[in-house]
C-alpha cells in the first residue's frame, strides 16, 4: 500500500492536472445529480424519466461513428459543453422545465462525449507512459471520482438541510464557474498544443 500511495509522487505534472481537475468534476457534478433527479422527480412522469434515460443509453450505439477523435478536442468540446450548461443554470431561476429540457439535451451530449474522451485518454496514457504507471493512474483515479461524489453529494445533503433548494442550485452555480477556470487552466498548460 505504501508503494502506491508513493506513486503519486512520481506521477508527472500531465497526470497530477489530470487527477486534480477530474476531482473538481467529480465533486462539482456530484452537486447537480441530486438536484436534477429531485427536479425531474417533482416536474416529470416516469415516462419522460424513461425516455431520457433510453435517449442516454442510445448514445452508445452513435460512439463508434466518431472513432478516432483526437483527445484535444473532446477536451475543448468538454470545456464548451461545461459553459453551455453553467449559463443553462440561470435558466433555473425563470423556467424549471426550459432548464431540464436544455439539461436532457446536454447529458445525451455528455453521454457521447465523455467515453469518447475516457477512450481517447486511455489511448494517450497508455502510448506515452508505462503500464504500471497507467495502472496506478486508473487507481488514483477510482480514488478521485470516489471522494469527489462523496464530498459533493455530502455536501448538497448539508446545503439542502440548512438552506432551500435555490441555495443548493447557487452553490453548484459557483462550483461550475470554479470548474470552468480549473479546466481553462488545464486546458492551457496541457491541451492546447497537444497533437493527440
Amino acid at each position: 500500500m505504501k508503494s502506491f500511495l508513493l506513486s503519486y509522487t512520481n506521477f508527472d505534472s500531465f497526470l497530477k492536472w489530470q487527477l486534480f481537475t477530474g476531482f473538481v468534476a467529480s465533486l462539482t457534478w456530484s452537486l447537480s445529480i441530486p438536484i436534477v433527479h429531485k427536479l425531474q422527480g417533482l416536474y416529470w412522469s416516469t415516462a419522460y424519466i424513461s425516455l431520457y434515460l433510453i435517449f442516454v443509453r442510445v448514445s452508445g450505439l452513435i460512439l463508434p461513428f466518431f472513432k478516432g477523435s483526437k483527445l484535444k478536442n473532446l477536451y475543448l468540446i468538454t470545456i464548451i459543453l461545461n459553459m453551455i450548461y453553467a449559463a443553462s443554470l440561470f435558466l433555473y431561476f425563470v423556467d424549471i422545465h426550459l432548464f431540464l429540457w436544455v439539461e436532457v439535451i446536454l447529458g445525451i451530449m455528455y453521454s457521447v462525449v465523455g467515453p469518447l474522451m475516457g477512450i481517447g485518454w486511455d489511448i494517450y496514457v497508455v502510448r506515452k507512459y508505462d503500464d504500471k504507471v497507467f495502472e496506478d493512474f486508473r487507481y488514483w483515479e477510482g480514488i478521485k471520482d470516489s471522494l469527489g461524489g462523496i464530498l459533493g453529494s455530502g455536501l448538497v445533503a448539508l446545503i439542502s438541510v440548512l438552506t432551500n433548494l435555490d441555495q443548493t442550485v447557487k452553490v453548484f452555480m459557483f462550483a461550475m464557474a470554479f470548474m470552468l477556470i480549473v479546466q481553462h487552466v488545464n486546458w492551457n498548460k496541457h491541451y492546447r498544443n497537444m497533437n493527440a
